[in-house]
């Protein structure tokens, strides 16, 4: 599986290079621009997880990774839905 899944952080609204300009200021009127996100993309480039929240700062959102990384299957609770 190695290569197959790429970790993505990015700030939402923001693109790498952007300058200002209309779209980023339309952009700029979400209440969660310009905080950080992550997602988790195959190799076919389609998301196959995200963060479904958005953090303020990226120490935050680092720190939530790491205790994603660090889980064990044994962690793992089975829900029946």
């Amino acid at each position: 599986m190695a290569g197959e899944l790429r970790l993505e952080i990015y700030r939402e609204g923001i693109k790498a290079g952007e300058e200002a300009g209309l779209a980023r200021f339309i952009s700029a009127q979400s209440p969660t621009f310009g905080q950080w996100r992550w997602r988790i993309k195959g190799r076919n480039g389609e998301p196959v997880a995200n963060g479904g929240e958005s953090y303020h700062n990226k120490a935050d959102m680092l720190a939530i990774l790491e205790k994603i990384v660090n889980l064990r299957v044994v962690d793992a609770h089975v829900v029946d839905g």
